[in-house]
């Protein structure tokens, strides 16, 4: 069993909030995976505060992973994550996002260190800065990035198309070098729906649609800088056109 330092991000997916992200999620996959297959976790996760109603609570153990969250400015405290690697003693440190894979490579850590990065960033980072109308977002996550690139022992990507752009990143900051060739920094890790994260989903009803009856378009999940909600609309309009029965139902 090994002692394992997982730097992430909250809410957390069995968490009352009133909004989640894809990062709690991913950081959660990370941390209840590892705990369950036998090791020690310790998770330190940044609280997003405006998902939360009332503030959350600072420490707890939930499935054998002890969680503390934190604020950002402690979050990426230097001194702070020296100490909690000391106190801790931990055999590796885990970077579940890009935020927190940045929070511990600023810390340059002495023990094995995975970062993961979930999804492509400076892809994320264009498209921002194009509704922006400006460079500073691509400044800003080129900051996060390339110290993670510059640190980290292994990562982790959700695609294969992600895994060939990390490498690419590696490459042009000088790690595909004599001394590496061969290794392989970048594993695919798909994301996962965790047994027990949600409920079991009811049988669907297969029944005949009766004349007149609405039939409803679900869009779940969020409207995010690269979602390509022109083409939704214009998808949605064109069919709506056609039958004045299609209902949109976003959540």
């Amino acid at each position: 069993m090994s002692r394992i330092l997982i730097y992430g991000v909250a809410p957390l997916p069995f968490e009352n909030t009133q909004k989640n992200y894809g990062p709690g999620i991913r950081t959660w996959q990370f941390a209840h995976s590892l705990a369950a297959a036998g090791h020690e976790v310790r998770l330190l996760a940044v609280a997003l505060a405006d998902a939360y109603l009332t503030p959350p609570v600072e420490l707890e153990t939930v499935d054998g992973v002890r969680i503390e969250r934190v604020t950002r400015g402690l979050f990426t405290d230097h001194e702070r994550t020296c100490s909690q690697i000391a106190e801790f003693a931990p055999d590796c440190v885990v970077g579940a996002t890009i935020y927190g894979s940045y929070a511990l490579a600023l810390t340059r850590p002495a023990v094995p260190f995975w970062a993961d990065e979930f999804g492509h960033v400076m892809a994320e980072a264009q498209a921002k800065s194009a509704l922006d109308g400006h460079g500073d977002t691509i400044a800003y996550f080129w900051k996060l990035v390339e110290a993670v690139l510059g640190w980290a022992d292994r990562m982790s990507v959700v695609s294969e198309r992600q895994k060939w752009a990390a490498i690419g990143e590696l490459g042009a900051i000088g790690r595909l070098s004599f001394r590496t060739i061969g290794h392989d920094f970048v594993s695919v890790l798909p994301c996962a729906l965790l047994p027990g994260s949600a409920r079991d989903p009811l049988p669907a009803a297969h029944r005949r649609r009766h004349a007149g009856e609405p039939f409803q378009v679900l869009w779940s999940g969020s409207y995010n800088t690269w979602s390509d909600v022109r083409t939704l609309v214009a998808g949605l309009e064109r069919a709506m056109e056609r039958n004045a029965r299609i209902e949109f139902v976003s959540t």
